[in-house]
This record gives structure tokens, sequence and C-alpha cells, in this order.
């Protein structure tokens, strides 16, 4: 019985530190500096502000869905490919 007490507690604490973490941050105001991608991401991180000394790593861009097809040329519309 104590047992089981003691696994719901644990839950509880755990969901509410989770819930506390993930809080929404607040927006930014209009007509506010634009931010660097360090500052927005040491202002509005999910877990709250970050160290200030801290040097975070940078976000990779997406892939280009656009540099791995093939252009469109004259040719290939009057003799497109078959299927």
């Amino acid at each position: 019985m104590y047992g089981r007490w003691k696994a719901i507690a644990c839950a509880s604490i755990a969901f509410a530190g989770a819930a506390a973490a993930q809080a929404p941050q607040p927006a930014p105001q209009p007509g506010a500096p634009e931010l660097s991608e360090q500052q927005r991401l040491r202002q509005f991180s999910p877990g709250g502000p970050l160290t200030p000394d801290v040097e975070l790593p940078r976000w990779t861009s997406p892939r280009n869905p656009l540099d791995s097809s093939a252009p469109v040329t004259d040719a290939l519309l009057a003799s497109p490919p078959p299927g």
C-alpha cells in the first residue's frame, strides 16, 4: 500500500515539474528591437532563460527540396519521360 502512494506522489511531482518547465513564455512586444537568434533562444527557451555567457549551437537550416530536382527545359516539356 505504501508503494502505491509513493508512486502516486512521485508521478504528481514529476507532472507538476514538467508543467512548470513548459509554461508559456511572454510574446515579444510590438515595436521592440529584433532579437538575434542567440538572444531569442536565451530569452524564450522552453525551460526558462539561459545563462548569459553560454554559447548556443546554431540551428541547421532546413534542406531545400528544389536542390535535388532536375530543371525543367523546353526539351523536357516537348518530350516528357514516360510515367
